[in-house]
């Protein structure tokens, strides 16, 4: 019994890197395959040492732990359970931070970056205007709409670009203010108040000259850590996507470029094991590794600089990944402190 107890602590102590907390706050779910590791380490090493005191017993299991935490697994891309934990529990929100994000960039480095151009342009034209009245569902008035459309960035494949030119002016038709709208309020830049927007303090000090930077690197921090990707999409929910994109975000970094069509695709290198089985669990002639990680991650990045991704048309409305790269503003932005 006093063997059981303390085995049964030393899967808490190991502190496995996949039960750890995400920035959503939900449980990051976990694999079994390395407690079950661990459990017959201990057990092999307390066969046949006769009898011990509990705390011989417990240097022991807490050598084991250690050893465990800090080696290396194949199926983490390299990374230990303790740089995992790191990476996912950690992030870029929480000293000591795995992932770096370099708030002094200058304005020529954000020129053209759609994200931050159209989130920038909505706020400036809410502040010219003092407050912008809402529409009776509270979305932006045409009027605001309509300025944020002729003057918004798009690419030739992103998630602001509407295909048609919108027939009536309505937010709901323009995904350059929608999106927009959406981040500016989730990432404390734009607030609603008594049927009018406004922007808030902190946006006022974010748009002075300077502060292009910092302004990139909040709506970086909010759009990825707060903001549900699945909004944009119609994929199954797939949270583990989102909760464990700081260890995807880290194989791009270590990767840098690579095929996404074909067997050899880093598809399955760039999600986390726990995500890629999910997708796996609700694959079919449509949904797959390649498809979930363009749509519901890389299409994202695209939107602020920091990846390029190849494609070929294969329908009307489907286009196909073929390969990525990333930016040089990837490199500039991100740094990792594993």
């Amino acid at each position: 019994d006093i063997l059981r107890g303390v085995l049964s602590r030393l899967l808490v102590s190991a502190g496995d890197a996949t039960f750890r907390n995400s920035p959503s706050g939900r449980d990051i779910p976990g694999k079994d395959g390395n407690n079950h590791d661990l459990m017959q380490m201990a057990r092999e090493a307390l066969m046949g040492k006769g009898d011990r005191s509990l705390p011989e017993i417990n240097k022991i299991l807490l050598d084991i732990s250690r050893a465990h935490n800090e080696r290396p697994l194949e199926e983490f891309g390299g990374l230990s359970p303790y740089q995992m934990t790191r990476l996912l529990y950690n992030g870029w929100w929480k000293e000591p931070r795995s992932i770096v994000l370099h708030g002094d960039l200058p304005a020529g480095d954000l020129e053209g970056i759609p994200v931050f151009h159209n989130c920038r342009l909505l706020l400036r034209l809410v502040a010219e205007s003092g407050e912008v009245k809402a529409t009776a569902i509270g979305n932006l008035n045409r009027n605001i709409v309509k300025k944020v459309y002729e003057s918004a960035i798009y690419s030739s494949y992103d998630l602001f670009d509407p295909g048609l030119e919108p027939g009536v002016m309505n937010e709901d038709h323009v995904p350059a203010a929608h999106f927009s709208r959406v981040v500016c309020e989730v990432a404390g830049l734009l607030k609603k108040r008594k049927g009018r927007f406004e922007i808030t303090s902190k946006a006022a000090s974010l748009l002075k000259s300077g502060n292009e930077g910092k302004l990139f690197a909040l709506l970086f921090d909010r759009y990825f850590g707060k903001f549900n990707l699945g909004f944009c999409d119609r994929l199954p929910e797939l949270d583990s996507i989102q909760d464990t994109f700081p260890y995807t975000l880290y194989r791009l970094g270590s990767l840098h470029e690579g095929p996404l069509s074909g067997p050899e695709s880093m598809a399955p290198l760039l999600l986390h094991p726990n995500a890629a089985s999910d997708i796996r669990a609700v694959s079919n002639d449509l949904i797959n590794l390649e498809w979930v990680l363009e749509i519901r991650v890389l299409r994202h990045l695209e939107v602020f600089g920091l990846v390029r991704v190849s494609r070929q048309k294969t329908g009307w409305l489907k286009n196909q990944a073929l390969s990525f790269c990333l930016t040089d503003l990837f490199d500039r932005f991100i740094s990792f402190g594993l």
